[in-house]
């Protein structure tokens, strides 16, 4: 199989698929840019930069595993989930929100 098939290959399995991010750095650089002012994070920078990487779905930390993170207090989480939820409502139809509770 030559480099260029297999190329082919991982693409269509890639635009055939379901890429979903995981990465708290979105939530993270949400935080900083509506604490500064900020607005429409998502829909300026993020949607844009995800759905040319092929990414159709995001799952949104609202905490992180960074040592240097985890002093944030139940108050700040608590934030950025209102935060996330103004991204939602300023995003119109570009993000579509859905919750999970076991």
């Amino acid at each position: 199989m030559s480099h260029e098939n297999s190329l082919d290959d991982v693409l269509s399995v890639h635009e055939n698929s379901l890429v979903v991010d995981v990465h708290s750095d979105v939530v993270l650089d949400i935080r900083i840019r509506r604490l500064r002012g900020e607005r429409e994070v998502m829909k300026r920078l993020h949607i844009p930069e995800l759905r040319r990487g092929g990414v159709k779905g995001i799952v949104a930390p609202i905490g992180w595993d960074e040592p240097s993170l985890r002093s944030y207090r139940p108050e700040d989480l608590l934030e950025n989930i209102s935060l996330l939820r103004e991204e939602v409502r300023e995003s119109g139809s570009e993000l579509a929100p859905v919750s999970y509770t076991h």
